[in-house]
């Protein structure tokens, strides 16, 4: 059968065959619609024909030969065929059909499908703050929170992906201002971490970056069909099917650059911290501009995208045209996509300073450096987290010791203390300085001359001279002027260095010597005396030098260095602890870390607030594709249906709060107003309507008239009809605090709370104050206005006119400060604002009375007063008077411009037959190339800009000259050939003569002028200077005083904004302390009597006596001032620093929906003012503006122009009050239209932006009207020592101390060669070598390779690296060679530090350990560490007989015995009767007894004998018990294989046991400890001991061995104890005395006499019977011999117990603590049989530290005695030799330093450099 290819190019009919087509879900097409299904083998499609359609014809079908194309490039044959689709897409199914005569025919009719995955290929980024609608956050340098990626993909991709683990993500920044660091950048560039970059790390410990990330959690999703249906299942469910998977992975952002200091566009952005500190000693070569692209601050967007580099290829990847479309359809291959998260960088301001060796903070200065050899320096700005600041709103740094002069204040070289941000101080300081690290902003200019180094005080190890300067003058000794100048003596012209150390310093002292030039290296030059305060001697300074260093890219925050350190090793070496201090200023830019999300405005006649967005807010969400959609919705309303909201308190997350005066609530909302709370005020305060007004609880008011929010988030509310302003928890909503003032008060009463623990449950009682309840009415003190200070404090103005003043409290309610007018003249009407620093600002009015209260006539007059912290008075606005102005109702005055020409020579012909062209006048672009030397006016304020385009290297150079005297009356415009251009040369405002660029700026005056080529006068044209049009403003000095003032607010900048009049805002100029700005916002209210816009009675058009249009002014974080006009029912927002440019939202002209209402520009915002503005000079109407008027007069006819002629004469007649009603609208041109159904009102009152709240409690560094802006911040190094080029750690290896040329010199024999001196000495030494030289040296190489060959070669452990390769050769192992030609000095020392430290070292052999005597106890140099044997020795017992040698105590004294003795020879102390028993004094043991010296030495005296038997060694020390404590050490010798060991006794765990067994033996008791622990069980890691005990008189615990009989008991006082009785017919009994005849202890004891159960006793002083004894007795009642004592103690009375770690640091041990049990706990090591007795197998001596303390190395690598070693074993631990920065890293470094000649101080960088730039 044929193919389908072969058959869809053949000739054939075609039919028309409807076929059905099901999805696999139940959905069935014949091809009349599109047929949707998915990827899924659950859910194949199935094709069959309807073969029924040809039945009637008779043509028939064959079915075997059905063809169908399955539109994906594969075929099916058959009646009816199913097919899974492998990838998302849109298929044409078509079929070709043979009929039973063997004819083909295609069939006309198809089935298009549309296939999707089941799981689509999809990524979703998820962190809290996106889904709440904001952007992520984060600080420049910061890692971000934990930004999790969700993928899903479909099963297609996974079989692949599989292998490499799963999928991969790609990661990319778009709009950071920094640069990507990629992975291989962060590992080759050295110098990527100085300059600001954006990257994603694997988390927030990490510094790595990487561009893709893997996601984990790779869960499978499996389903299934059930009834066409597709549900979930699991992998083990048979019916299931693999559709897809899903994971997730977590990544952090970083981004050195904020992309967001304010909410301005970059473009806009103004102030700056600095903008209140002007410092103009900087010169243009050192102002660093900002390197951030000029674009609007748009969010950074992170996108995420698949990896599908690893995804299976498609039929759709091989036909890319078909791909493309169908992307364009949506259905994509893989459904590949990119996600974006909007994230916001804010600024993160410096903190500190880090100092390090390279920049990054864990490379630490080292801690070791060589004198007189630089090292590098790098000091870096810091966060408060610890992160370095890359941020390039940060300047780059520098030496305060390199900075040019002109970094200073004066400006004329004349003081070292810094002024500019940037340049960093650096101090070497000894171990002795005090460091405290800056956090306050410098606050004034007086603190710039003070300010040296912030709050370090180091102790300064610099050699420096402090200059003070002073003028040069006839008097030899002239004053100083107070200003001085430090200088390193590094720094000094070596001439001026020499004179100044070789003069004394008297010489120069003021009073005492002269002054003297001093110069420095670099030029500079002081005429100054020398400061005793200077510190240049060599014998207590050092000499350090700093060298900046220039890297080819932009450091902000940065400065690298090198520095040298060099002085006198006497000097150095007494105290040799160093660091470096550092200080700078830094002024940050003017930043924000909150944005004013909204601004809130209600419409009370409407019971309706507005929320409105800025323009530059964006709020975030993700579409149906997953893509991050941004939207801005401009204006949402909500409908409360309170009709007295009017003060707000807006949070900086955008929630707000609303007090309504009329319903006496409080209303709180969500950002998305979406949640909403309701606070009756009443509820929050019960029972004050029932005190104040009884008659009629609803009657009684509180009227809410403002909140504010404090740093907490809690609010304040004053309550108006009250004297109380409540503070209200922003959690719990319950009252917290009440602040009332200090005044009589005759309504409402202070509040105390009940419970001062917990504001949140606090409850008020009601209390009378100061008076008596009146009625509703009579209160004149009137809580208006509430304002949160910077600290928490809270400032109310009371606002009647009766009884007006302002009052500060605390947080708690408690009054602080208050101000009052001394007069009846003045009182507060309401509004106040608290700025950056802390200072209110208060608007007043007048009261209509004179000071002394008389009825005042002048016009009312408001004033802006200022207080501080304590309200005292700090300045009042009174007067308007010079300030500039601008009506927004108009175009833009003329704006200085820049105005570009390009000036060209016209040429001709010369006439006169000279062949050439000459010239023939100048020809200016914009005037056209037939205009020559045409007339030029330029207007003043503007600076223009000429070309000169044919200036040629100078033949045609341009002057500006003076138009002569005589010839000023020549008409300008006249032929400028006239004027003869010899006038003077103008200078004065002009630069660039003598260059093809000469620029003018045209001042007030800059006088007309002629440009003149000044080699061809031809070249002329006429320069008129003439001022610009002053057009749609007003005189300055038509203001003078301010009325009607009405709101006050604080800009970014700390300028202070305040409306008045009708319309008026004006700006107060902090800095300037004056009014520079007033404009007027929108249209006034309609007075027939007026027109704002009359050029006449300026006293009168300002009057206070009418309505302010404005209600409500504000700020928001883009420095827009925000300005509502309820005349206009419009919001207006304009920039700050440029107000006249403006944008508006229209309230009123907009029907609902409020969503379609938009910011519109202002008319005033980007017109330009031109001449066909305006009619009349004296009107200053607009066009626009006449044109509104013309549409509101339909009595006008006429043409358009005629109209307007009419409208003029109209217009006159207006002015004169000749139209009567006639209304003429002023709102940027809109007509008077109302919104349908609404009667409109807006206002807003408080904080209705948030822009307080962020402005008074942002945590950022700011400007203000008495701090700079800059802060101080400082740092410092870790210690380091400074150390000798040599002398030190030198290292020599066993065979290289050897002098060969002294060996070579031993083989001359020849007289005459030993005569050859030159050769003998000097040549024999230079080639050979001396003992001296250095190890590399030719003789000492061949002598120790000689001699250490062996070593060298064919020890694996000591060899060298060559050798080590040749052996792994030989076993055919390959060693990574990273040794290749490295120089000698460095192969050296490579060999020797990569052998093992310990076979460098050699075996340590230490006498320490010294034991073996060899039975020589007389020789002191034979076991030195073995001190006298300890016996353990039983008393004698007459009972048993002894061999020879035995030891017995008897009767306090101590024997041995001389021969077998038998029972009953008592051993006595006699010579004459002591046959069988020899006494040794003390116990003590010695070589030779005394008899012996009394029968040798008889002769001698009887002291001699003595002294000389106590002069022997003492072998034996006999002893009962042994008192051992922690940390004393004893010897054990074990008997059988004569090995010593040493052992540390420990501290033992011992209890104090309450509970004992006690049971009765044959003949006696024995007492034991239930609960004793055995050798596997530990307590606090210390060994535990049981309960039975002795306490000797000392108080020392004796530790007891095995149960014995009757043992003595020791219990504690004021304890409770327990014994166990176990003794069949013996009852048990505790007694004061023994015996037959004991007494009972009465009292203390339970269960006396019993056999069975358990006796108490109570050790406690009984208040009958007084104190227990001091012994007891227990014995048994029928036979008393069966006993043993009972001592009773008190706790303190054991000496040595730590109470701490429950446990005895000494105690006594005897013989019978011998078993396992006993020792083993006790921690010794002693191994003997477990039935044995550790004294029958071990014998125990002193330890005699103090031995031989000599340490020997042996067969160590290091020769430790060579003359050239000066290493000092000792102190070379493994730790020190190979930690970082430890002995290994010293030794190289300086093999490195002495190699790269890194040894002549400074100087050696010079070297350096001069090298590098051989070698290119």
């Amino acid at each position: 059968m044929a193919t389908y290819e072969e058959l869809q190019f053949s000739s054939f009919t075609d039919l028309i065959v409807p076929f059905t087509s099901d999805n696999g879900l139940g959905e069935t097409s014949t091809g009349t619609k599109p047929l949707t299904g998915y990827t899924l083998e659950a859910t194949k499609f199935t094709f069959t024909p309807i073969l029924s359609a040809i039945d009637s014809t008779n043509i028939g079908a064959s079915i075997d030969k059905l063809i169908w194309d399955m539109g994906d490039g594969t075929f099916e044959t058959g009646y009816s065929v199913s097919k899974q689709y492998e990838f998302p897409g849109e298929y044409k199914i078509t079929t070709i059909i043979t009929d039973q005569n063997g004819v083909t025919h295609k069939n006309r009719r198809s089935q298009t499908i549309r296939v999707y995955n089941y799981v689509p290929d999809a990524l979703v980024w998820y962190t809290p703050t996106i889904a709440s609608g904001l952007p992520e956050k984060c600080l420049c340098g910061v890692p971000s929170d934990d930004l999790t990626i969700y993928r899903y993909n479909s099963w297609q991709s996974w079989p692949v992906v599989s292998a490499d683990g799963g999928y991969y993500i790609n990661l990319y920044s778009q709009a950071s201002h920094s640069r990507p660091l990629s992975p291989e950048q962060y590992q080759t560039s050295a110098d990527a971490h100085l300059n600001p970059t954006w990257r994603f790390v694997e988390s927030k410990d990490s510094t790595v970056p990487i561009e893709r990330t893997q996601t984990t959690d790779n869960t499978h999703v499996y389903i299934k069909k059930v009834n066409n249906n597709i549900i979930h299942t699991t992998s083990t469910d048979p019916d299931g099917y693999f559709a897809g998977t899903s994971g997730s992975a977590v990544v952090n952002y970083i981004d050195d650059n904020s992309n967001k200091l304010t909410s301005a566009s970059q473009e806009n952005k103004s102030g700056s911290s600095q903008s209140t500190f002007k410092n103009e000693n900087l010169g243009e070569k050192y102002t660093v501009p900002n390197s951030k692209p000029n674009n609007e601050n748009k969010d950074i967007i992170l996108f995420c995208g698949f990896d599908t580099s690893k995804f299976p290829v498609t039929h759709y990847d091989r036909e890319l045209d078909s791909y493309e479309l169908l992307k364009s359809d949506y259905f994509q291959i893989y459904e590949t996509q990119k996600v974006g998260l909007p994230i916001t960088v804010k600024f993160n301001c410096p903190t500190q300073l880090n100092i390090s060796s390279n920049g990054i903070p864990s490379f630490n200065i080292h801690n070791t450096k060589y004198l007189n050899s630089p090292f590098s320096l790098s000091i870096r700005t810091q966060g408060v987290s610890g992160d370095i600041v890359v941020t390039d709103d940060v300047v780059p740094l520098s030496s305060h010791w390199t900075a040019p002069s002109v970094a200073f204040s004066g400006g004329d070289i004349t003081t070292d203390v810094l002024t500019a941000q940037g340049f960093v101080q650096t101090y070497l300081s000894g171990s002795d300085s005090t460091f405290t690290r800056v956090v306050e902003p410098i606050s004034s200019d007086e603190d710039f001359k003070i300010w040296d180094a912030g709050a370090i005080y180091p102790q300064s190890k610099d050699s420096f001279i402090r200059l003070l300067l002073t003028e040069r003058s006839r008097d030899e000794s002239p004053e100083p002027t107070g200003r001085v100048v430090t200088i390193l003596t590094s720094q000094l012209e070596p001439t001026t260095r020499e004179i100044l150390l070789t003069t004394p310093m008297n010489s120069y002292i003021y009073g005492v010597g002269s002054p003297r030039l001093w110069t420095t290296v670099d030029g500079r030059e002081y005429y100054a005396y020398l400061s005793p305060a200077s510190r240049y001697d060599s014998s207590v300074s050092l000499d350090t030098n700093i060298e900046d260093y220039d890297l080819p890219m932009r450091t902000p925050g940065s400065y690298n260095a090198f520095m040298n350190i060099d002085g006198e090793w006497d000097v150095i070496s007494n105290d040799n602890k160093y660091r470096l201090f550092a200080s700078t200023l830094i002024d940050p830019p003017l930043y924000f870390n909150y944005e004013v999300m909204y601004y809130f405005l209600t419409n009370p006649s409407n019971d309706v607030f507005h929320q409105i967005k800025p323009v530059y807010y964006r709020e975030y969400s993700y579409g149906d594709d997953g893509n991050t959609q941004t939207y801005t919705q401009p204006i949402t309303t909500q409908s409360p249906g309170n009709s007295g909201m009017y003060g707000f308190a807006t949070e900086p997350t955008g929630e707000c709060i609303i007090v309504d005066g009329d319903t006496d609530k409080i209303l709180r909302y969500s950002r998305r107003l979406n949640a909403r709370a309701e606070i009756d005020i009443y509820s929050l305060l019960p029972n004050v309507s029932a005190n104040f007004y009884p008659a009629d609880n609803d009657a009684y008011g509180y009227s809410p008239s403002s909140v504010s929010l404090d740093k907490n988030l809690d609010y304040w509310v004053t309550l108006y009809d009250t004297v109380s302003t409540i503070k209200i928890s922003g959690q719990t909503n319950n009252v917290i605090a009440c602040a009332v003032p200090p005044e009589v008060n005759y309504l409402a009463s202070v509040r105390t709370t009940t419970s001062n623990n917990d504001p949140n449950i606090a409850t008020y009682t009601i209390s009378a104050v100061n008076g008596r309840p009146g009625e509703y009415g009579e209160q004149i003190i009137n809580p208006t206005t509430v304002e949160t200070c910077k600290n928490n404090d809270v400032v109310v103005t009371y606002t009647s006119p009766l009884c007006s003043f302002i009052a500060r409290f605390d947080p708690d309610g408690n009054f602080k400060y208050k101000y009052d007018f001394p007069g009846e003249d003045r009182y507060f009407t309401g509004d106040i604002c608290v700025d950056v620093s802390d200072h209110v600002w208060a608007v007043t009015e007048s009261t209509g009375l004179n000071y002394d209260g008389s009825v005042d006539m002048s016009p009312p007059k408001s004033i802006i007063y200022s207080f501080d912290e304590e309200l005292t008075f700090r300045l009042a606005i009174s007067s308007l008077s010079g300030t500039s102005y601008q009506d927004m109702q108009s175009p833009l005055p003329y704006a200085d411009e820049t105005i570009e020409y390009e000036v060209l020579m016209d040429e001709i012909w010369d006439p006169s037959g000279s062949n050439d062209y000459i010239p023939n006048g100048l020809i200016i672009e914009d005037f056209g190339e037939t205009t020559i030397n045409p007339k030029l006016t330029l207007y003043e304020g503007n600076t223009y800009i000429f070309k000169n385009l044919y200036y040629n290297r100078g033949q045609h150079p341009h002057r500006f000259r003076h138009i002569l005297t005589s010839e000023e009356n020549i008409p300008l415009s006249s032929d400028p050939s006239i004027f003869t251009g010899t006038g003077d040369i103008y200078t004065d405002t002009v630069s660039g003569d003598d260059t093809d660029t000469v620029t003018l700026y045209v001042s007030s005056g800059t006088p007309n002028l002629l440009m003149i080529d000044n080699n061809y006068s031809v070249n002329r044209l006429v320069v008129e200077t003439i001022k610009k049009p002053v057009i749609n403003t007003r005189p300055t000095d038509t203001f003078d005083i301010i009325n009607n003032a009405t709101h006050v607010i604080p800009d970014n900048n700390n300028n202070i904004w305040f409306s008045w009049g009708r319309r008026f805002c004006s700006r107060y100029n902090v800095i300037d302390g004056v009014i520079d700005t007033t404009i007027a916002v929108g249209s006034a209210y309609e007075d027939t009597r007026y027109h704002a816009l009359s050029a006449d009675l300026y006293d009168r058009r300002d009057d206070a006596n009418r309505r302010s249009a404005i209600e409500g002014i504000s700020c928001d974080t883009a420095n827009n001032f925000l300005v509502i006009n309820n005349a206009d029912k419009k919001l207006y927002s304009m920039n700050s620093d440029t107000p006249p440019v403006s944008a508006f939202i229209d309230i009123a002209n907009s029907q609902i929906p409020y969503e379609n209402f938009s910011w519109m520009t202002s008319v005033s915002s980007d017109t330009k003012a031109i001449s066909g503005d305006f009619l009349l000079p004296s009107s200053y109407l607009t066009d626009e503006q006449i044109d509104v008027f013309v549409t509101n007069n339909t009595s006008l006819n006429g043409t358009d122009a005629e109209k307007r002629l009419e409208a003029q004469s109209l217009y006159n007649s207006y002015l004169s009050g000749g139209m009567g009603d006639v209304k003429f609208r002023l709102s940027h041109g809109n007509p008077g239209v109302s919104a349908v159904g609404l009667e409109q009102e807006i206002r807003a009152g408080g904080d209705w932006t948030g822009w307080r709240w962020i402005n008074k409690y942002d945590n950022r560094v700011v400007a203000s009207d008495e701090t700079t802006g800059f802060i101080a911040i400082t740092g410092s190094s870790d210690e380091f020592q400074l150390i000798p080029q040599s002398g030190i750690y030198d290292i020599s290896k066993t065979n290289e101390d050897i002098d060969f040329a002294g060996v070579i010199r031993g083989y001359i024999q020849q007289p005459s060669l030993k005569d050859k001196r030159i050769f003998y000495d000097e040549f024999l030494n230079t080639v050979f070598g001396t003992s001296g030289s250095s190890p590399a040296s030719l003789g000492k190489r061949v002598y120790e390779r000689i001699a250490n060959y062996m070593d060298n070669h064919s020890d694996i452990d000591v060899c060298t690296v060559d050798a080590l390769h040749n052996l792994a050769s030989m076993v055919n192992y390959k060693l990574s060679d990273i040794t290749t030609n490295l120089p000698t000095e460095i192969s050296r020392l490579v060999d020797i530090l990569s052998i093992n430290f310990s076979k460098l070292r050699g075996t340590r052999v230490s006498y320490q350990n010294d034991f073996e005597k060899y039975g020589n106890w007389s020789q002191e140099t034979v076991g030195v560490n073995l001190g006298s044997e300890l016996l353990f020795i039983f008393e004698y017992s007459s009972n048993i007989g002894y061999m020879t040698g035995d030891y017995v105590y008897y009767l306090g004294e101590y024997y041995e015995s001389r021969e077998s003795v038998n029972p009953g020879i008592t051993p006595i102390n006699h010579p004459e009767s002591n046959t069988y028993w020899k006494h040794w004094p003390d116990g003590y043991v010695r070589a030779r007894h005394m008899e012996d010296y009394d029968r040798i030495f008889r002769g001698k005296s009887s002291e001699w004998r003595q002294e000389q038997y106590n002069g022997q060694s003492i072998i034996i020390k006999l002893i009962q018990d042994l008192q051992l404590t922690t940390g004393k050490k004893i010897v054990f010798r074990e008997e059988h294989t004569n090995k010593y060991s040493l052992v540390t006794p420990m501290m033992i765990n011992w209890k104090d046991n309450r509970v004992f067994d006690l049971r009765t033996e044959d003949n006696h008791i024995t007492v034991t400890d239930p609960n004793q622990r055995w050798l596997d069980e530990y307590v606090s890691d210390q060994s535990y001991q049981h309960g039975i005990f002795d306490i000797n008189d000392d108080g020392v615990i004796t530790l007891m061995g095995s149960p014995s009989a009757n043992p003595t008991l020791t219990l504690f006082r004021n304890r409770t104890y327990r014994f166990n009785i176990d003794s069949p017919g013996d009852p048990i009994e505790i007694t004061t005395t023994p015996g037959p005849s004991a007494i009972r202890l009465d009292g203390y004891v339970s269960n006396q006499g019993s056999e069975y159960g358990q006796m108490v006793i109570k050790t406690d002083d009984d208040p009958i019977f007084g104190p227990i004894p001091n012994t007891l007795y227990y014995q048994s009642v029928n036979d008393p011999s069966k006993s043993g004592a009972i001592v009773v103690r008190y706790i303190d009375d054991v000496d040595h117990y730590s109470t701490e770690f429950d446990g005895v640091t000494s105690y006594n041990i005897n013989i019978s603590l011998s078993s396992h049990q006993q020792i083993d706990p006790l921690g010794w090591g002693l191994s003997f049989p477990e039935d044995g007795n550790a004294w029958q197998y071990y014998s125990m001596y002193e330890y005699i530290s103090a031995g031989n303390t000599t340490v020997e190395y042996k067969s160590s690598v290091i020769d430790w005695d060579a003359s050239n070693n000066t290493l000092d074993h000792s102190l070379s631990s493994y730790s020190e030799w190979s930690k970082p920065n430890g002995l290994m890293e010293i030794i190289l470094e300086r093999q490195l330093r002495q190699g790269l000649e890194f040894f002549d101080g400074m100087d050696s960088i010079n070297t350096w450099n001069d090298s590098l730039s051989n070698s290119k």
